[in-house]
Order: C-alpha cells, then sequence, then structure tokens
C-alpha cells in the first residue's frame, strides 16, 4: 500500500519469487513425507516375519482388553505391598526378607485375584503369556525380541502371582509355563538385581513395587 492508501499490484517477479517461496515449502514436507514413508518401508522389509508377529503381539498387550488387566494387576500389586509392607518393615536380615516377604505378598495377591467378581482379568493376563510361548516354541515368533519386550513384566507378573498360579497347578501342572519361562532369571541377572536391591536397602530407598529378591528364580520347564 503507498501513501495515498492504494493497493500496489505486485510485479510478476514478485509473484513468482512467492510461489517459489511456497513450492520449496511444500517440496520440503513431501520430500520428508516421502523419505519417512521410504525408511519404514526399508525397516519393515529387515524385520523378519517373526519379528514382526512379536511386535503384533506387543500391540496386543498394549490394547484395550490387555490394558485393563495390566491395570488390575497393577492395583493387585499396589495393595499386596500396602498391606504386606508393615510386616516386611520389621525383617532384621535381607535373608528372612527374601524367605518371607514373597510368602506375604504372594498371599495377598491370591487374596484379591480371589475375591474378584468377575475372576477374568488375571486369567487373561496369564493366557497372553501362554500364547506367546507358543508363538514362540512354534517359531512364528522370535524368542529373542520376545523376551526383550516382555521379560520385566512377566517375570514380575510370575514372582508375584507364584501362590495363586501353584493353586492352579494343582489341576493343570502346565499352568503359566509359558509365563514362567519368559519371565526366568539367570544367575547373572539375580545377581546383579540382589546387588542393586541390596544397595538400595541400605539407602532406604527400596520402591514400594519393587520385587524383593529370592533365593531361587523361576525353574525353567
Amino acid at each position: 500500500m503507498d501513501d495515498t492508501g492504494h493497493t500496489e499490484s505486485l510485479s510478476l517477479k514478485d509473484k513468482l519469487d512467492i510461489a517459489a517461496k511456497f513450492i520449496g515449502v511444500f517440496a520440503s514436507i513431501a520430500g520428508g513425507v516421502i523419505w519417512l514413508n521410504t525408511y519404514v518401508k526399508d525397516v519393515n522389509q529387515r524385520l523378519t516375519d517373526k519379528q514382526k508377529e512379536t511386535i503384533r503381539y506387543h500391540e496386543l498387550y498394549n490394547g484395550e482388553m490387555l490394558l485393563s488387566a495390566r491395570e488390575t494387576f497393577a492395583i493387585y500389586r499396589a495393595k499386596a505391598f500396602a498391606e504386606a509392607m508393615p510386616e516386611i518393615s520389621k525383617f532384621r536380615s535381607p535373608r528372612q526378607a527374601d524367605e518371607q516377604a514373597p510368602v506375604l505378598l504372594r498371599a495377598a495377591m491370591t487374596k484379591q485375584i480371589l475375591a474378584e467378581p468377575q475372576k477374568s482379568e488375571i486369567p487373561r493376563l496369564v493366557n497372553f503369556y501362554e500364547q506367546l510361548s507358543v508363538c514362540i516354541d512354534l517359531e512364528m515368533c522370535d524368542g529373542a525380541s520376545a523376551r526383550r519386550l516382555f521379560k520385566g513384566d512377566a517375570y514380575d507378573i510370575y514372582y508375584l502371582l507364584a501362590g495363586y498360579i501353584e493353586n492352579k497347578r494343582l489341576r493343570d501342572t502346565s499352568y503359566a509355563v509359558g509365563l514362567e519361562q519368559l519371565g526366568y532369571e539367570t544367575a547373572y541377572e539375580k545377581a546383579d538385581r540382589i546387588k542393586q536391591e541390596m544397595a538400595l536397602r541400605r539407602n532406604g530407598n527400596m520402591p514400594q513395587n519393587a520385587s524383593p529378591s529370592e533365593d531361587a528364580s523361576p525353574a525353567v520347564h
């Protein structure tokens, strides 16, 4: 706009310059989208079918039904620790804690599971790991990838549900074997975990949702 209030028309050169800038921006965006799609396609091509199936299980694990079951487990775990902590805090030695804390925690977990109205959430969680284990055994899923994705949760779930699982195995000896195998802890891993837990205990920072160490890791069947 000039001093008289009239709008000055853009010259052809100005219009071409503006158009060139917008074309450059859109080309950059389009180029980024094309690169991303190419990258994703390349990654998918490099993934084996077993790894893709394992990732699909991970997506199911984060789906609505499994998230509900996992939330139920987390609530039970928090309540179990809250119930058992007054007794656990009285223990005088790490060995006493290792021997007795699991008994208290598992009893508290089992009591809550049996009191659940539908009694379906925890079995659904266990069944997921059984199906994943079968997928690995049939070599349809990648075992190494599955352990990287699920081992931490599998160990925690098996540790706290061991009492419930033992009761189930009175009728079905193979119940939750897949969960147990996926959560298996090697001697090296156990030693490292116990070392970290002892350091936390000495500093008074043992988290309430951490699983105290045991004398024996879950056995592999």
